[in-house]
Protein backbone atom coordinates (compact mmCIF):
# COMPACT_ATOMS: atom_id res chain seq x y z
CA UNK A 1 0.00 0.00 0.00
CA UNK A 2 1.26 3.59 -1.00
CA UNK A 3 2.49 5.39 2.50
CA UNK A 4 1.29 8.90 1.13
CA UNK A 5 -2.09 7.05 0.59
CA UNK A 6 -2.30 6.22 3.49
CA UNK A 7 -0.98 9.32 5.24
CA UNK A 8 -3.66 11.45 3.27
CA UNK A 9 -6.91 9.08 4.47
CA UNK A 10 -5.35 9.25 8.12
CA UNK A 11 -6.34 12.95 8.09
CA UNK A 12 -9.92 12.29 7.55
CA UNK A 13 -10.19 8.69 9.03
CA UNK A 14 -12.46 8.13 12.39
CA UNK A 15 -11.36 9.93 15.03
CA UNK A 16 -7.99 11.60 13.06
CA UNK A 17 -6.74 14.90 13.39
CA UNK A 18 -7.11 17.04 10.41
CA UNK A 19 -3.84 18.59 8.62
CA UNK A 20 -3.13 22.20 9.67
CA UNK A 21 -4.39 23.00 5.90
CA UNK A 22 -7.37 21.33 6.43
CA UNK A 23 -7.67 23.26 9.43
CA UNK A 24 -7.48 26.50 7.87
CA UNK A 25 -9.80 25.62 4.74
CA UNK A 26 -12.55 24.27 7.47
CA UNK A 27 -12.31 28.06 9.22
CA UNK A 28 -12.70 29.29 5.94
CA UNK A 29 -15.40 27.42 4.94
CA UNK A 30 -17.33 25.77 8.21
CA UNK A 31 -17.87 21.29 7.41
CA UNK A 32 -15.19 21.36 5.36
CA UNK A 33 -13.54 18.86 7.05
CA UNK A 34 -16.83 16.57 7.90
CA UNK A 35 -16.93 16.96 3.95
CA UNK A 36 -13.80 15.43 3.23
CA UNK A 37 -14.73 12.36 5.86
CA UNK A 38 -17.60 11.66 3.88
CA UNK A 39 -15.45 11.81 0.75
CA UNK A 40 -12.72 10.08 2.17
CA UNK A 41 -15.44 6.93 3.03
CA UNK A 42 -16.20 6.70 -0.92
CA UNK A 43 -12.39 6.59 -1.50
CA UNK A 44 -12.44 10.09 -2.68
CA UNK A 45 -8.95 11.60 -0.89
CA UNK A 46 -9.95 15.61 -1.00
CA UNK A 47 -6.35 16.03 1.27
CA UNK A 48 -3.73 15.97 -2.08
CA UNK A 49 -5.92 19.13 -3.81
CA UNK A 50 -5.84 21.65 -0.27
CA UNK A 51 -2.28 22.67 -1.13
CA UNK A 52 -3.29 22.96 -4.39
CA UNK A 53 -6.67 24.85 -3.51
CA UNK A 54 -4.84 27.21 -1.41
CA UNK A 55 -1.90 28.08 -3.75
CA UNK A 56 -4.53 28.80 -6.70
CA UNK A 57 -6.87 30.84 -3.93
CA UNK A 58 -3.69 33.09 -2.94
CA UNK A 59 -2.38 33.62 -7.08
CA UNK A 60 -6.29 34.29 -7.86
CA UNK A 61 -5.82 37.18 -4.69
CA UNK A 62 -2.74 38.58 -5.58
CA UNK A 63 -3.82 38.60 -9.20
CA UNK A 64 -7.02 40.65 -8.37
CA UNK A 65 -4.80 43.24 -6.36
CA UNK A 66 -2.24 43.67 -9.49
CA UNK A 67 -4.36 43.39 -12.26
CA UNK A 68 -6.29 46.28 -10.22
CA UNK A 69 -3.10 47.67 -10.33
CA UNK A 70 -2.16 47.47 -13.71
CA UNK A 71 -5.31 48.31 -15.46
CA UNK A 72 -5.47 51.77 -13.09
CA UNK A 73 -2.16 52.55 -14.06
CA UNK A 74 -2.92 51.75 -17.92
CA UNK A 75 -6.31 54.01 -17.38
CA UNK A 76 -3.76 57.17 -15.82
CA UNK A 77 -1.69 56.64 -18.71
CA UNK A 78 -2.71 55.65 -21.99
CA UNK A 79 -6.21 56.78 -21.13
CA UNK A 80 -8.51 60.54 -21.23
CA UNK A 81 -11.34 60.62 -19.10
CA UNK A 82 -13.94 62.93 -18.26
CA UNK A 83 -15.93 62.06 -15.51
CA UNK A 84 -19.89 63.58 -14.83
CA UNK A 85 -19.76 64.78 -11.74
CA UNK A 86 -23.39 63.88 -9.19
CA UNK A 87 -24.39 66.87 -8.54
CA UNK A 88 -24.60 68.37 -12.41
CA UNK A 89 -27.72 67.21 -13.16
CA UNK A 90 -28.54 68.64 -16.69
CA UNK A 91 -24.47 67.47 -17.83
CA UNK A 92 -25.56 64.28 -16.53
CA UNK A 93 -28.76 64.00 -18.44
CA UNK A 94 -27.30 65.18 -21.64
CA UNK A 95 -24.96 62.33 -21.53
CA UNK A 96 -27.26 60.00 -20.84
CA UNK A 97 -29.92 61.20 -23.44
CA UNK A 98 -26.60 60.39 -25.87
CA UNK A 99 -25.57 57.27 -24.71
CA UNK A 100 -29.17 55.88 -24.59
CA UNK A 101 -29.61 56.50 -28.99
CA UNK A 102 -25.76 54.52 -29.05
CA UNK A 103 -26.46 51.28 -31.01
CA UNK A 104 -23.96 49.82 -28.25
CA UNK A 105 -25.46 51.11 -25.58
CA UNK A 106 -29.01 49.37 -26.37
CA UNK A 107 -27.28 46.05 -27.63
CA UNK A 108 -25.44 45.93 -23.92
CA UNK A 109 -26.59 42.17 -22.06
CA UNK A 110 -26.54 44.46 -18.89
CA UNK A 111 -29.10 47.71 -18.94
CA UNK A 112 -31.55 49.29 -17.24
CA UNK A 113 -34.84 51.06 -18.29
CA UNK A 114 -36.59 53.79 -18.18
CA UNK A 115 -39.39 55.72 -19.88
CA UNK A 116 -38.27 58.54 -22.55
CA UNK A 117 -40.21 61.14 -21.24
CA UNK A 118 -38.86 60.55 -17.64
CA UNK A 119 -40.56 63.86 -16.31
CA UNK A 120 -42.32 64.63 -13.22
CA UNK A 121 -45.63 66.56 -13.66
CA UNK A 122 -44.71 70.28 -13.48
CA UNK A 123 -47.24 73.07 -12.44
CA UNK A 124 -46.19 74.57 -15.35
CA UNK A 125 -47.41 72.47 -17.68
CA UNK A 126 -51.03 73.66 -19.67
CA UNK A 127 -53.23 71.57 -22.48
CA UNK A 128 -50.51 73.20 -25.34
CA UNK A 129 -47.69 70.96 -23.77
CA UNK A 130 -46.29 67.92 -25.64
CA UNK A 131 -47.95 64.84 -25.33
CA UNK A 132 -46.21 63.16 -22.00
CA UNK A 133 -48.84 59.77 -21.93
CA UNK A 134 -46.21 57.58 -19.92
CA UNK A 135 -47.93 54.87 -21.93
CA UNK A 136 -47.18 55.89 -25.16
CA UNK A 137 -43.67 57.27 -24.29
CA UNK A 138 -41.12 54.84 -25.93
CA UNK A 139 -38.54 52.75 -23.62
CA UNK A 140 -35.34 54.15 -23.25
CA UNK A 141 -32.14 51.60 -22.58
CA UNK A 142 -29.02 52.24 -20.78
CA UNK A 143 -26.04 50.39 -20.15
CA UNK A 144 -26.19 48.96 -16.19
CA UNK A 145 -23.73 49.67 -13.63
CA UNK A 146 -19.81 48.15 -14.33
CA UNK A 147 -17.84 49.08 -18.07
CA UNK A 148 -19.29 49.21 -21.18
CA UNK A 149 -17.64 50.04 -25.03
CA UNK A 150 -19.02 52.64 -27.04
CA UNK A 151 -18.14 54.24 -30.18
CA UNK A 152 -18.05 57.87 -31.36
CA UNK A 153 -16.46 58.40 -34.85
CA UNK A 154 -15.01 55.58 -35.04
CA UNK A 155 -13.05 55.30 -32.17
CA UNK A 156 -13.68 52.82 -28.80
CA UNK A 157 -14.82 54.53 -25.66
CA UNK A 158 -14.66 53.20 -22.40
CA UNK A 159 -18.32 54.30 -20.28
CA UNK A 160 -18.23 53.42 -16.61
CA UNK A 161 -21.41 53.36 -14.71
CA UNK A 162 -21.36 53.50 -10.91
CA UNK A 163 -23.45 54.13 -7.65
CA UNK A 164 -23.35 57.78 -7.13
CA UNK A 165 -24.10 58.65 -2.58
CA UNK A 166 -25.95 61.18 -3.28
CA UNK A 167 -27.50 64.46 -5.70
CA UNK A 168 -29.48 66.71 -5.91
CA UNK A 169 -33.55 66.79 -6.09
CA UNK A 170 -35.47 70.20 -5.39
CA UNK A 171 -33.85 71.43 -2.72
CA UNK A 172 -32.32 68.05 -0.97
CA UNK A 173 -30.54 65.20 -1.90
CA UNK A 174 -30.58 61.74 -3.13
CA UNK A 175 -29.12 58.86 -5.26
CA UNK A 176 -27.87 59.29 -8.41
CA UNK A 177 -24.95 57.05 -10.59
CA UNK A 178 -22.09 58.57 -11.38
CA UNK A 179 -20.76 58.01 -14.90
CA UNK A 180 -17.09 58.85 -16.89
CA UNK A 181 -16.42 58.63 -20.39
CA UNK A 182 -12.65 57.03 -21.45
CA UNK A 183 -10.85 57.47 -24.87
CA UNK A 184 -7.42 55.81 -25.95
CA UNK A 185 -4.56 58.93 -26.07
CA UNK A 186 -3.15 61.47 -24.41
CA UNK A 187 -5.87 63.78 -26.11
CA UNK A 188 -9.16 65.00 -24.82
CA UNK A 189 -10.40 66.60 -28.30
CA UNK A 190 -12.28 63.68 -28.85
CA UNK A 191 -14.27 63.65 -25.46
CA UNK A 192 -14.83 67.32 -25.81
CA UNK A 193 -16.16 67.17 -29.07
CA UNK A 194 -18.52 64.54 -27.86
CA UNK A 195 -20.09 66.53 -25.48
CA UNK A 196 -20.50 69.44 -27.44
CA UNK A 197 -22.34 67.47 -30.12
CA UNK A 198 -24.54 65.80 -27.31
CA UNK A 199 -25.00 69.28 -25.72
CA UNK A 200 -25.81 70.80 -28.95
CA UNK A 201 -28.74 67.95 -29.59
CA UNK A 202 -30.05 68.66 -26.37
CA UNK A 203 -30.46 72.12 -27.42
CA UNK A 204 -32.33 71.65 -30.75
CA UNK A 205 -34.70 69.78 -28.78
CA UNK A 206 -35.63 73.50 -26.53
CA UNK A 207 -35.86 75.06 -30.15
CA UNK A 208 -39.29 77.22 -29.10
CA UNK A 209 -39.46 75.83 -26.22
CA UNK A 210 -38.67 77.70 -22.76
CA UNK A 211 -36.50 75.77 -20.38
CA UNK A 212 -37.17 76.00 -16.41
CA UNK A 213 -34.17 75.55 -13.53
CA UNK A 214 -35.04 74.67 -10.05
CA UNK A 215 -32.54 75.82 -7.44
CA UNK A 216 -30.94 72.52 -5.24
CA UNK A 217 -28.34 71.71 -2.57
CA UNK A 218 -25.02 69.67 -3.94
CA UNK A 219 -23.42 66.87 -2.75
CA UNK A 220 -20.63 69.46 -0.57
CA UNK A 221 -23.69 71.42 1.26
CA UNK A 222 -23.70 74.25 -1.23
CA UNK A 223 -25.90 75.51 -3.86
CA UNK A 224 -26.57 75.48 -7.72
CA UNK A 225 -29.08 75.21 -10.24
CA UNK A 226 -30.34 71.96 -12.21
CA UNK A 227 -32.37 71.77 -15.21
CA UNK A 228 -36.20 71.04 -14.32
CA UNK A 229 -37.99 70.55 -17.35
CA UNK A 230 -38.60 72.33 -20.61
CA UNK A 231 -41.89 72.93 -21.98
CA UNK A 232 -43.70 74.55 -25.65
CA UNK A 233 -43.37 78.47 -25.07
CA UNK A 234 -46.62 79.28 -24.02
CA UNK A 235 -48.53 82.15 -26.10
CA UNK A 236 -50.23 84.61 -24.43
CA UNK A 237 -53.62 84.50 -26.04
CA UNK A 238 -53.98 81.64 -23.80
CA UNK A 239 -53.47 83.64 -21.17
CA UNK A 240 -56.63 85.92 -19.46
CA UNK A 241 -56.12 88.90 -17.88
CA UNK A 242 -57.16 92.35 -17.61
CA UNK A 243 -57.14 94.30 -21.12
CA UNK A 244 -53.86 96.26 -21.47
CA UNK A 245 -52.08 94.19 -18.86
CA UNK A 246 -50.04 92.19 -21.01
CA UNK A 247 -49.14 94.51 -23.35
CA UNK A 248 -48.06 96.53 -20.22
CA UNK A 249 -45.71 94.04 -19.05
CA UNK A 250 -44.10 93.19 -22.54
CA UNK A 251 -43.20 97.10 -23.54
CA UNK A 252 -41.51 97.95 -19.98
CA UNK A 253 -39.32 94.34 -20.26
CA UNK A 254 -39.07 94.97 -24.22
CA UNK A 255 -36.98 98.30 -23.12
CA UNK A 256 -35.61 96.70 -20.25
CA UNK A 257 -33.87 94.38 -22.00
CA UNK A 258 -33.02 97.21 -24.90
CA UNK A 259 -29.11 97.76 -25.99
CA UNK A 260 -29.79 101.45 -25.23
CA UNK A 261 -31.26 101.01 -21.73
CA UNK A 262 -28.43 98.76 -20.70
CA UNK A 263 -25.78 101.33 -21.72
CA UNK A 264 -28.11 104.03 -19.70
CA UNK A 265 -27.80 102.16 -16.55
CA UNK A 266 -24.62 101.98 -17.30
CA UNK A 267 -23.46 105.43 -17.23
CA UNK A 268 -25.27 106.19 -14.48
CA UNK A 269 -23.92 103.95 -12.31
CA UNK A 270 -27.16 102.04 -11.43
CA UNK A 271 -27.25 98.28 -11.03
CA UNK A 272 -29.47 96.68 -14.11
CA UNK A 273 -32.00 95.31 -12.18
CA UNK A 274 -35.97 94.94 -12.49
CA UNK A 275 -38.25 93.76 -10.30
CA UNK A 276 -42.15 92.86 -11.18
CA UNK A 277 -44.87 92.21 -7.93
CA UNK A 278 -47.77 89.61 -9.74
CA UNK A 279 -50.23 89.88 -7.09
CA UNK A 280 -53.78 87.91 -7.25
CA UNK A 281 -56.43 85.68 -6.06
CA UNK A 282 -55.09 81.38 -7.48
CA UNK A 283 -55.85 80.80 -10.76
CA UNK A 284 -55.84 84.17 -12.11
CA UNK A 285 -52.75 83.70 -14.34
CA UNK A 286 -49.71 84.86 -12.41
CA UNK A 287 -47.62 81.77 -13.01
CA UNK A 288 -48.66 81.50 -16.62
CA UNK A 289 -47.50 84.91 -17.21
CA UNK A 290 -44.07 84.29 -16.11
CA UNK A 291 -43.73 81.49 -18.14
CA UNK A 292 -45.10 83.09 -21.37
CA UNK A 293 -43.05 85.92 -20.80
CA UNK A 294 -39.81 84.07 -20.72
CA UNK A 295 -40.62 82.14 -24.00
CA UNK A 296 -41.74 85.55 -25.98
CA UNK A 297 -38.41 87.04 -24.99
CA UNK A 298 -36.09 83.93 -25.06
CA UNK A 299 -35.28 83.86 -21.11
CA UNK A 300 -34.72 80.81 -19.14
CA UNK A 301 -36.78 80.55 -15.65
CA UNK A 302 -34.83 80.29 -12.77
CA UNK A 303 -37.17 79.23 -9.54
CA UNK A 304 -36.82 78.13 -5.90
CA UNK A 305 -39.13 77.93 -2.91
CA UNK A 306 -38.12 80.27 0.10
CA UNK A 307 -40.10 78.04 1.95
CA UNK A 308 -37.98 75.11 1.32
CA UNK A 309 -35.78 73.98 4.13
CA UNK A 310 -32.61 74.43 2.24
CA UNK A 311 -33.39 78.05 1.48
CA UNK A 312 -31.07 79.68 3.92
CA UNK A 313 -29.49 82.68 2.96
CA UNK A 314 -26.51 81.39 1.89
CA UNK A 315 -27.49 78.91 0.10
CA UNK A 316 -29.87 81.99 -1.60
CA UNK A 317 -26.73 84.10 -2.11
CA UNK A 318 -24.39 81.29 -3.82
CA UNK A 319 -27.58 80.72 -6.59
CA UNK A 320 -27.27 83.90 -7.20
CA UNK A 321 -23.37 84.59 -8.16
CA UNK A 322 -24.34 81.63 -10.78
CA UNK A 323 -27.04 83.64 -12.61
CA UNK A 324 -26.75 83.92 -15.92
CA UNK A 325 -26.84 87.97 -17.44
CA UNK A 326 -30.17 87.79 -18.97
CA UNK A 327 -32.79 85.27 -17.54
CA UNK A 328 -35.98 85.53 -15.42
CA UNK A 329 -35.89 84.61 -11.24
CA UNK A 330 -39.29 83.32 -9.88
CA UNK A 331 -39.97 83.84 -6.47
CA UNK A 332 -43.95 81.65 -6.18
CA UNK A 333 -46.14 82.74 -2.89
CA UNK A 334 -43.74 85.01 -1.37
CA UNK A 335 -46.18 85.44 1.29
CA UNK A 336 -46.62 81.57 1.83
CA UNK A 337 -42.72 81.64 2.48
CA UNK A 338 -43.18 82.98 6.26
CA UNK A 339 -41.38 86.46 5.81
CA UNK A 340 -43.94 89.02 6.29
CA UNK A 341 -43.52 91.64 8.21
CA UNK A 342 -40.41 89.88 10.13
CA UNK A 343 -36.71 90.18 9.64
CA UNK A 344 -36.17 87.45 12.35
CA UNK A 345 -34.72 84.66 10.86
CA UNK A 346 -37.72 81.51 10.62
CA UNK A 347 -36.42 78.28 12.00
CA UNK A 348 -35.90 75.56 9.37
CA UNK A 349 -38.68 72.83 8.82
CA UNK A 350 -36.15 70.27 8.15
CA UNK A 351 -36.43 68.36 11.49
CA UNK A 352 -38.19 69.09 14.61
CA UNK A 353 -36.36 71.01 16.93
CA UNK A 354 -33.51 72.19 14.95
CA UNK A 355 -32.04 74.72 15.70
CA UNK A 356 -30.74 75.51 11.77
CA UNK A 357 -32.25 79.03 10.78
CA UNK A 358 -33.84 79.53 7.44
CA UNK A 359 -34.20 82.52 5.59
CA UNK A 360 -35.34 85.66 7.10
CA UNK A 361 -36.54 88.92 5.33
CA UNK A 362 -33.03 90.88 6.19
CA UNK A 363 -31.88 88.10 4.03
CA UNK A 364 -33.64 88.05 1.44
CA UNK A 365 -33.55 91.91 0.98
CA UNK A 366 -29.92 91.52 0.93
CA UNK A 367 -29.71 88.90 -1.52
CA UNK A 368 -32.27 90.79 -3.50
CA UNK A 369 -29.56 94.31 -3.12
CA UNK A 370 -26.61 92.97 -2.55
CA UNK A 371 -23.13 92.56 -4.63
CA UNK A 372 -24.24 88.81 -5.29
CA UNK A 373 -27.02 89.83 -7.05
CA UNK A 374 -27.01 89.35 -10.90
CA UNK A 375 -27.61 92.25 -13.18
CA UNK A 376 -29.68 91.66 -16.05
CA UNK A 377 -32.06 89.54 -14.38
CA UNK A 378 -36.11 90.35 -14.21
CA UNK A 379 -37.18 89.09 -10.67
CA UNK A 380 -41.07 88.02 -10.63
CA UNK A 381 -42.11 87.23 -7.14
CA UNK A 382 -46.44 86.16 -7.13
CA UNK A 383 -48.46 86.20 -4.24
CA UNK A 384 -52.34 86.21 -3.20
CA UNK A 385 -52.27 88.54 -0.57
CA UNK A 386 -50.20 91.56 -1.20
CA UNK A 387 -51.65 93.54 1.85
CA UNK A 388 -49.45 90.58 4.13
CA UNK A 389 -45.83 91.62 2.43
CA UNK A 390 -43.53 94.04 4.27
CA UNK A 391 -43.08 97.22 2.12
CA UNK A 392 -39.27 96.82 2.35
CA UNK A 393 -39.91 94.24 0.01
CA UNK A 394 -41.83 96.21 -2.57
CA UNK A 395 -39.66 99.40 -2.34
CA UNK A 396 -38.56 100.97 -5.92
CA UNK A 397 -35.64 98.97 -7.03
CA UNK A 398 -36.75 96.05 -5.79
CA UNK A 399 -40.46 96.02 -6.78
CA UNK A 400 -40.80 98.07 -9.92
CA UNK A 401 -43.54 97.16 -11.45
CA UNK A 402 -46.99 95.76 -9.42
CA UNK A 403 -49.59 94.20 -11.69
CA UNK A 404 -52.96 92.93 -10.12
CA UNK A 405 -54.75 89.82 -11.49
CA UNK A 406 -58.30 90.20 -11.05
CA UNK A 407 -61.16 87.60 -11.27
CA UNK A 408 -62.68 87.10 -14.32
CA UNK A 409 -64.79 89.99 -15.84
CA UNK A 410 -67.20 89.69 -18.79
CA UNK A 411 -64.43 90.37 -21.49
CA UNK A 412 -62.26 87.70 -20.11
CA UNK A 413 -64.97 85.24 -19.77
CA UNK A 414 -66.06 86.09 -23.59
CA UNK A 415 -62.76 85.61 -23.97
CA UNK A 416 -61.86 82.26 -22.44
CA UNK A 417 -64.75 81.06 -24.20
CA UNK A 418 -64.05 82.06 -27.66
CA UNK A 419 -60.19 80.63 -26.61
CA UNK A 420 -61.53 77.13 -25.72
CA UNK A 421 -63.75 76.58 -28.82
CA UNK A 422 -61.62 78.06 -31.13
CA UNK A 423 -60.52 75.07 -32.78
CA UNK A 424 -64.13 74.36 -34.17
CA UNK A 425 -63.35 77.32 -36.81
CA UNK A 426 -60.08 76.54 -37.00
CA UNK A 427 -60.94 72.66 -38.28
CA UNK A 428 -63.21 73.93 -41.03
CA UNK A 429 -60.78 76.74 -42.49
CA UNK A 430 -58.09 74.05 -42.31
CA UNK A 431 -60.79 71.99 -44.70
CA UNK A 432 -60.41 74.82 -47.20
CA UNK A 433 -59.08 73.43 -50.30
CA UNK A 434 -59.37 69.95 -49.64
CA UNK A 435 -62.72 68.52 -49.28
CA UNK A 436 -65.15 70.22 -50.82
CA UNK A 437 -65.76 73.69 -52.88
CA UNK A 438 -63.42 76.57 -51.01
CA UNK A 439 -65.92 79.03 -50.97
CA UNK A 440 -68.76 76.67 -49.08
CA UNK A 441 -65.80 76.00 -46.06
CA UNK A 442 -65.18 79.59 -45.97
CA UNK A 443 -68.47 80.70 -45.27
CA UNK A 444 -68.80 77.53 -43.11
CA UNK A 445 -66.08 78.69 -41.07
CA UNK A 446 -66.91 82.34 -40.74
CA UNK A 447 -70.77 81.32 -39.72
CA UNK A 448 -69.39 79.38 -37.02
CA UNK A 449 -66.53 81.80 -36.20
CA UNK A 450 -69.70 84.26 -35.85
CA UNK A 451 -72.08 81.80 -33.69
CA UNK A 452 -69.26 81.05 -31.63
CA UNK A 453 -68.69 84.77 -30.97
CA UNK A 454 -72.70 84.85 -29.90
CA UNK A 455 -72.45 81.79 -28.14
CA UNK A 456 -69.22 83.69 -25.66
CA UNK A 457 -71.66 86.77 -25.30
CA UNK A 458 -74.70 84.67 -24.42
CA UNK A 459 -72.26 82.45 -22.04
CA UNK A 460 -70.59 85.95 -20.17
CA UNK A 461 -73.93 86.93 -19.28
CA UNK A 462 -74.20 83.86 -17.14
CA UNK A 463 -71.57 84.29 -15.74
CA UNK A 464 -71.64 86.37 -13.00
CA UNK A 465 -68.67 89.43 -12.78
CA UNK A 466 -65.37 89.51 -10.69
CA UNK A 467 -66.29 85.56 -8.83
CA UNK A 468 -64.86 82.87 -10.50
CA UNK A 469 -61.04 83.24 -11.87
CA UNK A 470 -60.27 82.37 -15.38
CA UNK A 471 -58.76 78.60 -14.54
CA UNK A 472 -62.45 77.79 -12.85
CA UNK A 473 -64.21 78.80 -15.75
CA UNK A 474 -61.63 77.56 -18.33
CA UNK A 475 -61.98 74.11 -16.13
CA UNK A 476 -65.45 73.96 -16.75
CA UNK A 477 -65.15 74.68 -20.61
CA UNK A 478 -62.64 71.96 -21.07
CA UNK A 479 -65.26 69.91 -19.85
CA UNK A 480 -67.54 70.77 -22.86
CA UNK A 481 -64.46 71.54 -25.43
CA UNK A 482 -66.48 69.28 -28.01
CA UNK A 483 -70.57 71.13 -26.79
CA UNK A 484 -70.25 74.68 -26.52
CA UNK A 485 -73.73 74.67 -26.82
CA UNK A 486 -73.94 72.70 -23.66
CA UNK A 487 -70.90 74.25 -21.97
CA UNK A 488 -73.59 77.59 -22.46
CA UNK A 489 -76.96 75.69 -21.49
CA UNK A 490 -75.35 74.52 -18.16
CA UNK A 491 -73.40 77.86 -17.01
CA UNK A 492 -76.23 79.01 -14.48
CA UNK A 493 -76.22 74.99 -12.57
CA UNK A 494 -72.53 75.16 -12.65
CA UNK A 495 -72.41 79.07 -10.76
CA UNK A 496 -74.76 77.03 -8.78
CA UNK A 497 -73.19 74.12 -7.84
CA UNK A 498 -69.55 75.91 -7.37
CA UNK A 499 -71.42 78.34 -5.20
CA UNK A 500 -73.32 75.52 -3.09
CA UNK A 501 -69.40 73.62 -2.58
CA UNK A 502 -67.89 77.15 -1.36
CA UNK A 503 -70.51 77.65 0.94
CA UNK A 504 -69.88 73.93 2.34
CA UNK A 505 -65.83 74.32 2.23
CA UNK A 506 -66.43 77.61 4.07
CA UNK A 507 -68.41 75.74 6.84
CA UNK A 508 -66.28 72.91 7.26
CA UNK A 509 -62.98 75.68 7.49
CA UNK A 510 -65.40 77.03 10.54
CA UNK A 511 -65.77 73.72 12.19
CA UNK A 512 -62.52 72.64 11.70
CA UNK A 513 -61.51 76.22 13.36
CA UNK A 514 -63.94 76.00 16.42
CA UNK A 515 -62.76 72.33 17.23
CA UNK A 516 -59.10 73.35 17.08
CA UNK A 517 -60.17 76.15 19.21
CA UNK A 518 -57.99 78.50 16.81
CA UNK A 519 -59.33 81.00 14.30
CA UNK A 520 -59.37 80.51 10.16
CA UNK A 521 -57.30 83.03 9.05
CA UNK A 522 -58.67 82.29 5.19
CA UNK A 523 -62.32 82.30 6.51
CA UNK A 524 -63.41 85.39 5.65
CA UNK A 525 -60.85 85.86 2.56
CA UNK A 526 -62.37 83.03 0.91
CA UNK A 527 -66.02 83.63 1.71
CA UNK A 528 -67.51 83.97 -2.21
CA UNK A 529 -69.84 86.39 -3.03
CA UNK A 530 -73.50 85.29 -4.13
CA UNK A 531 -74.47 88.28 -6.17
CA UNK A 532 -74.66 88.31 -9.92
Amino acid sequence: MDHSQGDNASQFGPGARPSGAVQVLDLLFPGFSILAQGAAAWGIDLGRYVNIAIGLGILSYVWSQVKGLIFGLLKKVLLSTAEIRADDVEVYNIVMSWIAIQPAAANSRRFFVSLDHARRQSPWRYDGDEHNDPVDSTLRFTPSYGTHILWYRGRPLLLTRSKGEAAPMGLGLTKRDEISLSCIGFSTNTLKQLLASAQADHLRKDHDKTVIYRGHMTVDGGANWSRATSRLSRPFNTIYTKAGLIDSIIDDIKDYLSHETKAWYASCGIPLRRGFLFCGPPGTGKSSLSFALAGHFGLKIYTVSLSSPGATEDNLSELFEVLPQSCIVLFEDVDAAGLTHTRAPKKSRRSRGSSTEGLSLSGLLNLLDGVASQEGRILIMTTNHAENLDKALLRPGRVDMTLEFGLADEYMTGAIFKGVFAHLHQKLLAKTGTDGPEIDTKQEAEAVKAKIEAMASDFSARIPTDEFSPAEIQGYLIRHRREPEAAVKGARDWVRDARKRRKEEEEEKLLRASGSGEPDEGAEEDEPSDSE
